[in-house]
């Protein structure tokens, strides 16, 4: 389907193989830059309700972590989303790194990139906002220096349309696209959310905009919730074992915040509740909802800071007082009780 040649899937040692329900697919080896072999992808062919799986156990990485090496001696480096994309850049001899999904790219990661200009080829679809989206604001702080450039005007989706249309005659576009690539000012990057009370890293598999909470599943991007939420803080009690969470929700230009149990912010049928307040949580995305919060939680620990609560007024400690002497205690009254 993608019209590499056989001797290059051997290199890159690909596999083929068929699951119990008759579906055949083909096996994607992750190997690091020890050659060790971290992470198996498999892809399924069009029509099956499955088109892309993890093995169990495997560890993301960038896709062709084993070439780093010659790729530093390189100096650039091509960054897409996908293998397809980056076996046809390799088959047309290009040096390239594959994002397994388009919000899947970890900071951490940007190590590994040190001392080498970044390509990162832009999809003309959600999917490829998204991807260029994520990659900014992960490298944001890395120092790197990025440039952007896209094949759609070729009449191409991607780099792997283009080889299986034109083989590695494709190499002389591209070579020109790159040669005149749109720079990328990583310190002029906005936040997700300008007006957000809280400037969150968006978690793996996931965006949010003013637009709503996106999910990634496969390539696709679902739209999840129509406004945005977010955590603020966390609440501990002084008085009893016990934490609360802030969360915060945009509609109608104006941001909303409430407190929730923790237990009952994690949970699907108790995240409902924000509908009360105008929040588009319903019965149908509540658990994709919770799902979000959970990925954005352990994406910002060090983010999110965690504050002392109280439920009354009056002397907390033996020298700290509300409303006077307690500053940084936060007053978590029920509502009903104001």
């Amino acid at each position: 389907e993608k019209h590499l040649p056989r001797e290059f899937e051997k290199e890159l040692r690909l596999t083929h193989s068929k699951r119990k329900d008759g579906w055949g697919f083909l096996r994607i080896p992750y190997m690091d830059k020890d050659g060790r072999v971290v992470a198996t992808r498999q892809r399924f062919p069009k029509g099956c309700p499955d088109r892309f799986r993890w093995q169990r156990g495997s560890e993301l990485i960038l896709y062709g972590m084993w070439k780093l090496e010659e790729i530093k001696e390189k100096g650039s480096v091509i960054l897409v989303e996908g293998e397809s994309d980056t076996q046809a850049l390799w088959a047309m001899g290009y040096k390239a790194l594959g994002v397994p999904g388009a919000s899947t790219f970890k900071t951490e990661w940007a190590k590994d990139l040190e001392g080498l200009r970044i390509y990162i080829h832009k999809e003309p679809d959600n999917g490829g906002e998204t991807f260029i989206k994520t990659l900014t604001l992960r490298l944001k702080d890395s120092g790197l220096e990025c440039y952007t450039f896209s094949v759609s005007g070729l009449g191409v989706k991607d780099p792997s349309d283009f080889y299986i249309r034109d083989g590695v005659a494709a190499k002389k576009s591209i070579e020109k696209l790159i040669e005149s690539a749109e720079f990328l000012d990583l310190k002029s990057i906005k936040p997700v959310i300008e007006d957000a009370p809280l400037h969150l890293r968006e978690p793996e598999g996931f965006s949010y905009s003013d637009l709503g909470i996106t999910a990634e599943t496969n390539k696709e991007v679902e739209m999840i919730c129509a406004t945005p939420i977010i955590i603020t803080r966390r609440l501990r009690s002084i008085s009893e074992p016990k934490e609360r969470v802030e969360l915060a929700f945009k509609r109608d230009g104006k941001w909303t915040k409430t407190v929730m149990d923790r237990a009952h912010a994690f949970q699907a049928r108790y995240i409902t509740n924000l509908a009360d307040l105008g929040c588009t949580v319903t019965s149908e995305n509540a658990r994709k909802v919770v799902k979000f919060l959970q990925a954005l939680e352990a994406a910002n620990m060090d983010v999110l800071k965690t504050v002392r609560s109280t439920e009354s007024m009056g002397w907390q400690t033996e020298r700290e007082f509300l409303p006077f002497a307690a500053d940084d205690i936060v007053l978590d009254m029920d509502p009903t009780m104001c």
